[in-house]
Formats: structure tokens, sequence, C-alpha cells
């Protein structure tokens, strides 16, 4: 098959071998007109069509469908192709911009992940959030929870926190209202070692929801208390824990991790 002799073949060849991979169907020379534009008429298509079906280019599945290309068609593809500057250029920005859309999802993750971690470092509760990449939750604290004097011997209310967590926590807090994460305001950048805020002031301003025992609306978790923040990217993280928890800690703590992860993801 030389460049000189056969470029007619080779354009059919090449036109069968493309609509083949867009469509995984067997190319009929109607179809191929059609498809590829090819100034010939259906019967010189066909000609040819068997021209390279005896040189082992095409088969045919069956004796009424069209032709698909061979291991040898696309051996001679390989061999013989040619990619321009500007199909390289369109695919290689295609792979950039998938490869940074994956990387940021992949560090978006992994900065709830270790917020998460940290939060769990500081207090017995549960600490979570939902993962940017999907509609799940990550949690950790369950061991420790478990051991508070509340649920030891409770397993029914132990039951239903798991069943929150599992199952329904991610709807519920979707449906919240909670303000997106605040850019430092001035009141708040100027605030230093000496500034005395209740944890009021505190949920206020790091726009921090906190619902205690029978305020939850969620079934199952009446005897928790629920302190949750949603981030400048749609995310929620927060701690869930018994009622008695300590309040000032795991809001400064809350408070600490919005800012931090705010600075993650800057």
């Amino acid at each position: 098959m030389t460049n000189n002799k056969n470029q007619r073949k080779y354009k059919i060849l090449q036109s069968i071998i493309d609509i083949f991979v867009s469509t995984a169907n067997p190319v009929g020379s109607k179809f191929l007109k059609e498809e590829a534009g090819i100034d010939l008429s259906p019967a010189t298509l066909r000609n040819e069509m068997v021209k390279l079906e005896k040189e082992g280019f095409l088969m045919q599945s069956h004796i009424s469908s069209g032709r698909i290309p061979t291991d040898k068609a696309y051996r001679f593809l390989v061999d013989t192709i040619n990619i321009t500057p500007v199909q390289e250029k369109s695919f290689k920005n295609e792979f950039n911009t998938i490869a940074l859309q994956y990387f940021q999802k992949k560090q978006a993750d992994q900065n709830v992940y270790d917020i998460v971690s940290i939060l769990s470092e500081l207090t017995p509760n549960i600490a979570f959030a939902t993962i940017p990449s999907s509609e799940k939750m990550f949690f950790l604290g369950l061991s420790e929870m478990i051991m508070q004097n509340e649920f030891i011997l409770g397993a029914k209310e132990m039951s239903g926190v798991f069943k929150v967590l599992e199952e329904d926590l991610h709807k519920f807090l979707s449906s919240l209202n909670i303000k997106k994460t605040k850019k430092l305001t001035s009141n708040v950048s100027k605030e230093s070692d000496n500034t005395t805020y209740t944890n009021a002031n505190l949920c206020e301003i790091y726009d921090i929801e906190l619902f205690i025992g029978h305020e939850n609306i969620l079934p199952g978790i009446d005897s928790c208390s629920l302190i949750v923040s949603k981030t400048n990217n749609g995310e929620y993280f927060g701690i869930l824990g018994p009622v008695r928890m300590n309040y000032s800690r795991n809001i400064i703590a809350m408070k600490e991790a919005q800012k931090l992860f705010t600075k993650q993801n800057n």
C-alpha cells in the first residue's frame, strides 16, 4: 500500500476507521459517503471496500453488514498516523484541564480529611465533614463516642447516631441555610489574645450553627448536640457529641478549623 497508488484507498480506510471508532457500528458504503463526504459513488466505494477486505484491512461480521477495521488496519493507521501541532495542542490542553480539575478535587478532599483528623484529636466527640467530590460523609471518633457514659450502655441511642451519620446527615446539612464562610472581617482581623468573646459571638462571627439536644430536627440524635459550619466551597464540617459536650472548646476548635480550611484552599 504505497502513498502514490493508494491515496484513495487510504482515505477510505481512514474514514472507515474514524467512523467505527466513533460509533462502534459496521460501516456501509452509503453511510460512509454521507458521513465522510467522499466524492465517489456508493458502487465505487463498495469496490474499494472489497479490495481493502481482500488485503486484510476490513472484515464483515456477516453478509448483510458493513465492514469493520481489522487489527491490520489499526496497525497501518498507527504506523502512518500524523499528529498535527494543532491536534497535539488541543489534546494537551484537554489533558491539562482535566488533570488540574482532578488534583484540585483531590486536594480539596485531602483538606477535608486533614481538618476532620485535627478536630477528632481535639475532642472526644465525632468530627465529620462532607467530601467535596461526592455526596458522602467522612467522620472520625466513633470509638471515642461509644465510650461516653450516655452511650456505653445505650445501644439504641448509639444506633440512632450511626444511622444519622450514614444516611441522613448529608441531606440534613444540604437543607441548612448556613452562610458561607466569611473572609476575615475588620472585627475578626483585630482579634488578639486579650479579646473576649461569648460562644454566641463566635458562632455569629464565624457562621457556626449549633443545635442542642431536642433542637435537632433529625430523629435519633436528640441526645446529642451538633455544631456545624459551611466553607466557601460549599462543604460542611462539624462536631457531633453528647449534649453535655464542652461547648467552648468545640466552638473554638471549629473556629480555628474554619480559618485553617479557608487558608488551605486559598
